[in-house]
């Protein structure tokens, strides 16, 4: 996965990430710094989902971990 690539994923769902962290804990700060957390687990490969779910549900699989 290229830079570009990951870059595009970042702006297409960050919202969604957020506002899902945000539905969860309530608090603003975590869930951004939780949504950080969600892309740099993606980035290092930290959790190994099913790639054919697509983009969107494998960052939701990172930001429930």
């Amino acid at each position: 996965m290229t830079m570009q690539s990951l870059e595009k994923i970042y702006r297409e769902h960050a919202q969604t990430v957020y506002r899902y962290l945000l539905s969860r804990t309530g608090n603003p700060d975590l869930s951004e710094e939780l949504t950080q957390e969600t892309f740099y687990l993606a980035v290092k490969g930290e959790i190994k989902p099913e790639i054919e779910a697509g983009p969107k549900k494998i960052i939701t699989v990172y930001a429930e971990f």
